[in-house]
């Protein structure tokens, strides 16, 4: 956009000025502080005068001497410099640099008022959130006919470890659609935690308040529509595991698809580093290549998998609660044959959330 004479009016709006002479910065501050640069320079400005116009004049006076505007800009070099050394002096280290901002509210007000926008954003952008649910639907009816009533033999424990690995894959690949939604809200993030608007912690508690129970909901479709149709054991206790089991998975996905979202530069790089992450986790779960199959040097991979956990207490407590299997076994045999004997309940679940 170009202005054709603006008035002063209209140049105190402008927050920055650089003014270029044959290729030489000779001004580069604000508007107000250009009276006082010409000033020190030895050009005082006239009252009821545009400075504007003056600084101009003055430059086209400078360009016909014979040493042209270098001495205008030497002198805004000088200037320059001895205006940021006290500034830089003053750090007696980086870290001042980053400093607490002090905060206008409290932590209860900052996390109520995040938890209000989030809602907000959740009415405004309801496909985000129903494209989630309708995922769960989706998935759980295509998983529950496709594992329709499995047996207690060879093909059952072929399909329950099937649908248990499927199952915990579900969330964590898809979480990674978040990828680009935290790097839009990243920046936001950072502005407002920088000038004080609300503490990290805030953020964190408005965020768990708001999304946990819908990701709790996700969990109880998805249970709904699939751990019946599968004929998983029907007891209280199993199926209330697999519910919370697919909760805690499902907060899991999203909260490290964020911290990774959160060392990433753009969405490109991010998403090639977290599915690439997500895909050898599924790799090392145990599922694929069994632990003891796995190279000494690879192992702690495995513990790392945010697919280990999940997989291993389904199956758990499936065979635990199945009393009579193939050929007069238990599913406690079962379970102790396929490695999950030893399985802790408490260390799993703490593994998958």
């Amino acid at each position: 956009m170009t202005i054709h004479q603006p008035s002063f009016r209209i140049l105190e709006l402008i927050h920055k000025f650089m003014i270029l002479s044959r290729g030489s910065l000779v001004y580069s501050g604000t508007y107000p502080d250009l009276s006082t640069f010409l000033t020190d320079y030895g050009r005082r400005v006239p009252d009821h005068v545009n400075v504007m116009e003056f600084a101009l004049d003055v430059i086209e006076e400078l360009q016909d001497s014979p040493h042209g505007v270098d001495s205008l800009a030497e002198f805004h070099s000088t200037r320059s410099q001895s205006k940021l050394r006290p500034s830089l002096s003053g750090l007696s280290n980086i870290g001042q640099l980053a400093e607490a901002a002090d905060f206008a509210t409290g932590p209860f007000t900052e996390t109520s008022t995040l938890c209000h926008r989030n809602l907000i954003n959740i009415v405004r952008t309801p496909e985000s959130f129903l494209s989630g649910l309708g995922l769960m639907l989706v998935t759980g009816m295509i998983l529950g006919s496709l594992f329709y009533g499995v047996g207690n033999d060879e093909r059952g424990t072929f399909d329950r470890n099937s649908f248990f690995a499927f199952a915990c894959a579900l969330p964590l690949f898809s979480a990674i659609n978040g990828v680009p939604i935290f790097l839009m809200e990243r920046n936001i993030f950072m502005r407002e935690t920088s000038r004080g608007s609300y503490r990290t912690s805030s953020y964190v508690v408005a965020n768990g308040l708001v999304f946990l129970p819908f990701f709790f909901v996700q969990s109880v479709l998805f249970t709904l529509t699939s751990y019946f149709l599968v004929g998983l054991v029907h007891d209280a206790s199993a199926v209330c595991l697999f519910t919370v089991t697919m909760f805690l998975t499902i907060a899991l996905g999203n909260t490290y698809v964020t911290f990774l979202s959160s060392l990433v530069p753009d969405f490109v790089a991010g998403n090639t580093i977290i599915t690439a992450v997500t895909a050898f986790m599924f790799l090392f779960s145990g599922f694929f290549i069994p632990t003891d199959y796995i190279p000494d040097y690879w192992v702690w991979f495995h513990y790392i998998s945010a697919f280990k956990y999940p997989i291993e207490l389904w199956q758990k407590s499936e065979y635990s609660h199945i009393e009579h299997w193939q050929g007069r076994i238990s599913g406690s045999a079962v379970a102790e044959k396929l490695g999950f004997g030893d399985v802790s309940v408490k260390t799993n679940l703490g593994g998958a959330g």
